[in-house]
């Protein structure tokens, strides 16, 4: 049986070798070979006319890349996200670990045991103080009555401040382990703004006496009382100025911080690094807290529960002389090494300092010793001598420094 061949017919059609060409049949099978004289262009027809498997196999490459393509195009942007999101978590996660393993190396961790072992050492020694009176018109106080004050001495006396109980008809004191007593005023003294009352109990645990004199400004210092009502309420903040004067009290010396103090804080203590008390809080500035506040400080403190306690008053220095800043004029025309010391503005001429050699003019630079650092701190250093004492004064008269003696009086005697 014979077949008719149906396969098409290309009677011009050649191949073409690489190298060297020969005419062949469609259907036969070329022999190749390799001749450097084969005519250059016939070789560039050769593949044109027949390109050849390596031609489809880089369409395939193309369609790969295509492909590749299209799938980076869809889905780049979520590989993107993910690999961002994976960093960023990644840092999170290392910063987080890092943090931990820092913080548990670092001594931030013992600046917040610091904290709490202020804490443990002063609470203790705070009291709650509610009173019942007939008239109570400071405006430190809170509605019901209430302050603070802080133990000083283990048979019972508190210092607190004189406006807290002034006028009082009784007066409770609660304990930081909840026990109450009824509370007796032994003294008050309305210079200072301070008192003293007592109460009869056992177990009390004191707390001690710190230098506010030694007080450097920007010192962490902690302030703790019953802000309206909250019992044992401590907040911590630095010292931002000493011997502060106010409108009302231009001859007072306070301490002046930026530790929170609201009404029910009065009376309650200002305390140090150890846990030392090294003032008294008494007011704030404004009505509520704006970030100023004062403490009556240690020095005039200590000074005036010593002298209740062992007097039932305070008896107070006087020597009769209004002083002034130091400014910049005065420390030029003076020969002054600095800006410290009071000028004496007015000497009456019935007080102690008119029977002594001082002059208007004079630049105290120390009395008994103590540097004069402020004008105001004068008169915390003339009211804490004993009436009667003979003390020496360092001065700057007309550029010279020079040393004269006064005798200290009693304030009560000249009706102050």
């Amino acid at each position: 049986m014979e077949y008719e061949d149906n396969r098409p017919h290309w009677p011009d059609r050649r191949v073409w070798e690489v190298g060297s060409f020969r005419e062949s049949p469609v259907d036969e099978v070329g022999v190749f070979e390799a001749d450097s004289t084969a005519p250059p262009q016939r070789e560039q027809a050769a593949s044109l006319s027949n390109p050849g498997p390596g031609v489809f196999g880089g369409f395939g490459v193309m369609s790969i890349g295509m492909i590749a393509v299209g799938l980076a195009w869809f889905l780049g942007p979520a590989l993107v996200s993910r690999y961002q999101y994976a960093s960023a978590s990644a840092k999170i996660r290392a910063g987080y670990d890092e943090a931990g393993n820092y913080l548990n190396d670092m001594p931030l961790n013992d600046l917040s045991t610091a904290f709490q072992m202020v804490a443990h050492r002063i609470r203790p020694s705070v009291v709650s103080i509610f009173v019942n009176s007939s008239e109570f018109p400071h405006p430190q106080m809170t509605s019901n009555e209430q302050g603070s004050g802080v133990i000083m001495s283990a048979d019972g006396y508190i210092l607190t401040n004189s406006h807290v109980v002034r006028n009082a008809r009784t007066v409770q004191v609660r304990l930081e382990d909840r026990r109450e007593y009824q509370g007796e005023v032994i003294g008050e003294d309305e210079t200072s703004d301070l008192a003293v009352i007592r109460i009869r109990a056992d177990n009390l645990l004191p707390a001690k006496w710190g230098d506010s004199d030694a007080l450097e400004v920007g010192s962490m210092v902690w302030a703790v009382g019953s802000p309206y009502g909250l019992d044992q309420t401590i907040t911590s903040g630095i010292l931002s100025a000493k011997e502060r004067g106010s409108e009302l009290r231009k001859k007072d010396e306070y301490l002046q911080t930026d530790a929170a103090i609201n009404p029910g804080n009065s009376g309650g203590p200002l305390v140090n690094s150890r846990g030392e008390v090294v003032g008294i809080n008494t007011f704030i500035y404004g009505e509520t807290f704006l970030g100023i506040s004062f403490a009556v400080p240690s020095s005039i403190a200590k000074f005036v529960f010593d002298q209740i306690v062992n007097e039932g008053k305070v008896t107070r220095g006087y020597l009769g002389i209004d002083p002034r800043a130091v400014v910049h004029d005065d420390m030029i025309r003076e020969k002054l090494p600095d800006l410290n010391g009071a000028i004496v503005t007015e000497i009456p001429v019935t007080g102690p300092a008119w029977r002594s050699d001082l002059r208007v003019g004079d630049v105290i630079r120390r009395w008994n010793g103590q540097e004069v650092r402020q004008h105001n701190m004068l008169y915390r250093l003339i009211g804490t001598t004993r009436p009667g004492s003979l003390v020496d004064v360092e001065i700057f008269r007309n550029g010279q420094p020079k040393l004269v003696r006064v005798r200290v009086g009693n304030r009560e005697e000249y009706g102050l």
